[in-house]
């Protein structure tokens, strides 16, 4: 019979087998490398050392930068932050009226109690 310790230690191991098997896949890997791509274009950091040392030493051009993507992402942070979603329950008939009012705030208070309510920034 096992004890809980080897149990536990069996489940961590093979946690451990899963974690690094997923790091160890070729498409995270991609993600990874494009996402890190991703970022230091976003925050500016769009040429090499190669292309930069090719620019300002040899071709003695200044360094251009046309960041669309930084554009982009604060343009649809934007939207996210103005266009908050609203739960609303409309009724079939007026008689429904006041039970779907009843509805809609307590969908509110769902959504205020789990933090589903939200801005992205």
């Amino acid at each position: 019979m096992a004890t809980p310790i080897t149990e536990d230690t069996d489940i961590l191991r093979k946690l451990e087998g899963h974690f690094f098997e997923a790091v160890r896949d070729p498409a995270w890997k991609s993600f990874l490398t494009n996402a890190v791509k991703v970022i230091k274009y976003r925050e500016n950091e769009q040429w090499t050392r190669e292309e930069i040392k090719e620019l300002v030493d040899i071709r003695k051009q200044p360094l251009y930068i046309n960041n669309q993507v930084k554009i982009t992402i604060d343009r649809l942070t934007g939207q996210f932050a103005q266009l908050k979603t609203r739960i609303a329950l409309r009724p079939r008939n007026k008689a429904d009226q006041k039970l779907a009012d009843v509805y809609s705030d307590i969908m509110r208070y769902v959504y205020q109690n789990n933090n589903l309510e939200f801005e992205e920034r």
